[in-house]
């Protein structure tokens, strides 16, 4: 059996209040002739982001947001703040990811993850249990080719399943190695890269302020990702919740 990641449904229009309650975002299905009909007696603020669509702010929206014939968009209130007051700590989310129950791993090329230098390894098969960590499985019978990815957790000798990028967290901040630098002085929150959190909690920051993350270079060091907007509640509640230190803060 293999284990299939789970895809987020789109969600219809809504309008959301970023987590410092200054604006509100339209977010979901957004079809060129909602825009239109919604311009008609709101102004939006239209900022464009690199590899999405543009965030679409309200200047004001106090009574609602209608298009078409009365119609009105649904408005959900500051979204991010009761995702973190709802959201799993680490532990607990690592208890609540789908698991994997394959035991014949000979029919796959297999690759080990380091998180000390960000890369997968081939190894051998597995035979017996493996020392825990995030593996990559490769089923490769012509035509078909799957690939897997799963994290061994040896505190409870199973397998799970879950996003990419929140097992590679996982695995990285099993050794110690994920950072996160809060700037207050620009409300950011700065990560490299290859920290990149779990879905559920890196959506809950993204919808604080209703912008997708910057992707940048520094003149020295590996690219990292800015979430804008970010109160430092909002900052120290999320880092808690995945028992990182926030560097910067104080």
């Amino acid at each position: 059996m293999l284990c299939q990641e789970r895809r987020p449904h789109p969600i219809p229009p809504t309008l959301v209040t970023t987590a410092d309650g200054e604006h509100k975002v339209l977010v979901g299905q957004r079809a060129p002739t909602l825009i239109d009909a919604v311009r008609e007696n709101h102004r939006i603020d239209e900022c464009p982001q690199a590899g999405g669509p543009p965030r679409l702010l309200l200047a004001s929206a106090d009574d609602g947001l209608r298009y078409g014939a009365g119609r009105q968009v649904n408005d959900v209130g500051c979204v991010s703040r009761r995702m973190s007051e709802l959201l799993p700590d680490l532990s607990e989310w690592v208890c609540r990811l789908p698991t994997w129950a394959e035991r014949d791993f000979a029919r796959f090329q297999t690759e080990q993850y380091d998180p000390h230098v960000d890369a997968f390894r081939e190894i051998s098969p597995i035979a017996s249990q493996p020392p825990s960590g995030l593996y990559r499985f490769v089923f490769d019978q012509r035509p078909q080719r799957i690939v897997t990815v799963a994290f061994f957790d040896d505190a409870r000798g199973q397998w799970v399943c879950g996003d990419y990028y929140g097992l590679r967290f996982l695995a990285r901040s099993r050794c110690r190695l994920c950072r996160t630098v809060y700037r207050s002085d620009a409300r950011q929150l700065v990560l490299p890269v290859s920290d990149r959190w779990p879905m559920p909690y890196e959506r809950a920051i993204v919808l604080a302020n209703g912008a997708l993350p910057q992707r940048l270079q520094p003149e020295s060091g590996s690219p990292v990702l800015a979430y804008e907007g970010i109160t430092s509640e909002m900052a120290a509640r999320m880092c808690n919740l995945l028992g990182l230190e926030m560097e910067g803060a104080g």
